[in-house]
């Protein structure tokens, strides 16, 4: 309510003036991320693909995750108070305001979210509406008392429900079983959300949490004060393999690509074409390029943006973690467009690091197209206003070299140059004369 509201800030500010209390608001994507932090802590998340529902008053939080890696959230104005006061919540849901209803709802959550590329196997549940489900089906089964947390409701249960509750008077609804009576002018529109969910993400199974916002508001404090030692201790690299490995990314491919994208950011810096400070995003970015496997295969650049921009990387800000995930986002597929809205949102200065981090990242990668790591290190120079790269391996590494001329337009593009590729023959043939400490410390490496 207060986010919403107009006066809020004000609100805030005589909260502070009269109680000394310092409100913070969170956003709807911090309420589904604190909602989502609560479900992994308490469900076993491992192998599955589910969709979590946060449902308030006036708000619905829905977040979609493999394991635990979250790969799209939503949020929506779909909350159980709002819907009844628009819609109503009396006798009238027996009839056409029930219609009204459910096209209401289906025609925000369209909007407001889009079709999964995989079907989540069932729906966690978070809030009052699901509390009291879990409750109601209870009584009607005879098994009051048992615990809310991972009770399972199958949707056909929570439509008999919705036909049943909807046809009855206000006054006969707050006598049914389970039900606190405080929810039973709101709990139709809270159950019709719910249903709607479901349909839209094709899900048939729900498992109800007691527990949500708070709870991962509490444990996230908890986690920061009794271990912040330990999380600065946690350099960018491991928390950058943790997350590959746990999305089963090809490591060795992964670490050979970020290793050969750093010597030629590097080797650019050198020349004065780059920041050398971005390395360690373009290191990440690297590493994590593929993670997007998890969800599928088909356009999983896609899903490494949206895997990395809502993993909460150690070690990265907000805002290097966008540039990391933008350039995950661009190490295939199409090149970089404003109309792309990932891309749109970042100043142009950020769009300039994102063109030329992925344009390098873009040759890394296909300079390992055989995946056989056969490049040992490589060697920038500029000749007549061009660029030269040479690669030195103990063979000719002609897939590699292909991969990489297919994949150089966006660092050419970028720099407004061409690039010219040759193989130098093994390390021990290398120019003696051209940067040879940096070649050895590469090739040791």
């Amino acid at each position: 309510a207060v986010r919403e509201a107009k006066n809020g800030k004000e609100f805030c500010a005589r909260v502070s003036d009269e109680l000394g209390l310092d409100v913070e608001v969170i956003s709807a994507e911090q309420e589904a991320h604190l909602a989502f932090y609560s479900v992994k802590r308490h469900f076993d998340l491992r192998g599955r693909n589910i969709a979590l529902a946060d449902i308030g008053g006036g708000s619905t939080e829905i977040v979609l995750a493999s394991g635990n890696l979250i790969e799209a959230v939503y949020t929506t104005q779909l909350g159980a108070v709002r819907m009844s006061e628009i819609y109503g919540s009396g006798q009238s849901l027996a009839g056409d305001d029930y219609d009204r209803l459910i096209k209401g709802i289906d025609r925000r959550i369209k909007k407001q979210t889009k079709k999964p590329m995989f079907t989540p196997h069932l729906m966690i549940g978070s809030g009052g509406t699901f509390t009291s489900l879990a409750e109601m089906i209870m009584a009607q089964r005879g098994q009051d008392g048992l615990p809310v947390r991972g009770y399972q409701v199958s949707r056909a249960e929570l439509r008999h429900l919705v036909d049943r509750l909807r046809k009855l008077p206000p006054k006969a609804r707050r006598d049914v079983p389970g039900l606190n009576p405080d929810r039973a002018d709101i709990i139709v529109a809270g159950l019709v959300i719910i249903d709607r969910i479901m349909r839209r993400f094709k899900i048939n199974t729900i498992q109800c949490h007691n527990r949500g916002v708070r709870d991962g508001l509490l444990l996230t404090m908890i986690e920061s004060l009794s271990g912040s030692e330990v999380v600065d201790q946690v350099s960018h690299a491991d928390a950058v393999e943790r997350l590959a490995e746990s999305c089963g990314t090809d490591l060795k491919h992964g670490r050979h690509v970020a290793r050969l994208a750093v010597q030629i950011w590097d080797q650019l810096a050198a020349l004065g074409d780059v920041d050398a400070n971005d390395r360690t995003l373009l290191d990440a970015g690297a590493r994590l390029q593929d993670v997007g496997y998890l969800i599928n295969y088909d356009q999983h650049h896609k899903h490494s943006y949206h895997l990395i921009l809502n993993s909460r990387l150690r070690g990265f800000r907000p805002h290097e973690l966008e540039i990391i995930a933008n350039v995950a986002r661009y190490h295939r597929g199409a090149e970089p467009k404003k109309k792309h809205a990932n891309f749109r949102q970042l100043s142009e200065e950020d769009r300039t690091r994102v063109r030329r981090l992925a344009g390098v990242l873009r040759l890394a990668d296909g300079l390992d197209r055989s995946h056989l790591h056969q490049i040992e290190t490589l060697q920038i120079s500029r000749q007549n206003g061009e660029l030269e790269l040479v690669v030195y391996s103990p063979e000719y590494p002609e897939t590699d070299i292909w991969g990489a001329r297919r994949r150089a337009g966006l660092l050419e593009k970028t720099f407004g140059t061409s690039l010219a590729i040759d193989w130098g023959g093994p390390v021990s043939e290398a120019n003696d004369d051209a940067q040879p400490a940096q070649l050895a410390a590469t090739s040791k490496a």
